[in-house]
């Protein structure tokens, strides 16, 4: 066969194939969203379905197995069998929340047998090069006496041999790191942000974003927070505030004791644009809702809410009322919800 055409048929293969990962990611996330949207207003058994759906397209990530596992023992939604494999999932993780799954008893005790049976996926040299990374991030920040110059220089080491473990092992999750690995990256993006030694690969984790092999709506929190903390300040006001590459900032929300206030993307358009360029299919009002849902009733915690906190409860209410009037006003486009603050317990 000529090597010309043999060349173009390999790079036809290789784009079809991942055409094809990208939109089994891009779905995988779309049934999720809709499983999550149902999940924070009590529709569980939708969510049940939404969330076998999901499964089909893509590994499931152990929150999402976790969810499933939940709908199932406490409402008996969904099958046995789909929330045994979650369970079987979330096992090789070594990571499977046993006791929020005791109200079904029968449930429960299959789930620690497959807990005691089920061989790890976990990487153990992986795992424990993770923890020398904790290890070391918390020895620098253990005392106040230690300078910012040695906290900064720690931070920008664990930031390079992150890098060197990426490379040596391709990607990085709870699959093969376990429980930790996404708590470990976080860590270290976050500290060099605040210190701002090293840039952030962000590009490798977009890289397994899209590859389906790192969660994209933790990326996505942890690019804005990033970004945040670079700025270093919270941006009310419409003539200064920028919007957030995909709207999960601080600068788009924030509550002060009863009340939430919301404050969205300048250009909503690009925010969805930015998320689905990630293959995510949750746009700005569908986290929107989930922002408003997990305020007001917790929903089931799928958004990361960081309260304003303030000296007196008198410095509070100032602010609340300061921000309420430039919204009324009309200074800052923005709305505000009022209501008990809801602490959502843990599983």
């Amino acid at each position: 066969m000529n090597k010309k055409i043999l060349l173009s048929i390999c790079i036809l293969f290789i784009t079809y194939c991942s055409l094809g990962q990208k939109s089994n990611v891009y779905k995988y996330y779309k049934y999720v969203n809709k499983a999550e949207l149902a999940r924070d207003i009590h529709k569980d058994k939708k969510a049940s379905k939404y969330y076998e759906k999901s499964f089909k397209y893509n590994r499931p990530f152990a929150k999402d197995a976790f969810q499933y596992m939940w709908v199932y023992a406490n409402k008996h939604y969904g099958s046995e069998s789909t929330a045994l494999q979650c369970a079987m999932f979330n096992a090789q993780r070594g990571m499977l929340w046993k006791n929020s799954l005791k109200k079904d008893t029968v449930f429960y005790k299959k789930t620690t047998s497959i807990k005691d049976t089920t061989q790890l996926t976990i990487i153990p040299s992986l795992k424990n090069a993770l923890d020398s990374l904790l290890h070391m991030d918390q020895q620098v920040r253990i005392s106040d006496t230690i300078p910012m110059k040695q906290i900064a220089l720690t931070d920008s080491m664990n930031m390079q041999k992150l890098a060197e473990l990426f490379e040596s092992y391709g990607y990085i999750n709870e699959d093969n790191a376990g429980e930790r690995a996404i708590t470990v990256i976080q860590m270290i993006f976050i500290h060099n942000s605040k210190t701002q030694t090293e840039e952030p690969p962000f590009d490798i984790l977009e890289n397994a974003v899209r590859a389906g092999t790192f969660d994209g709506r933790e990326y996505m929190y942890l690019y804005d927070l990033c970004q945040y903390f670079r700025n270093d300040i919270i941006n009310i006001s419409d003539s200064t505030r920028k919007d957030s590459r995909f709207g999960t900032s601080m600068d788009q929300y924030l509550t002060v004791g009863d009340i939430l206030f919301i404050y969205p993307p300048k250009n909503i358009k690009k925010t969805n644009a930015n998320r689905k360029s990630l293959l995510m299919a949750e746009t700005w009002k569908d986290y929107e809702k989930k922002l408003i849902n997990t305020f007001r009733n917790g929903g089931a915690g799928f958004v990361q809410l960081t309260p304003m906190t303030f000296s007196s409860t008198e410095e509070e209410d100032e602010k609340k009322d300061e921000l309420k009037q430039e919204i009324i006003s009309g200074k800052v486009k923005g709305k505000y919800i009022k209501g008990e603050r809801f602490i959502l317990p843990w599983f």
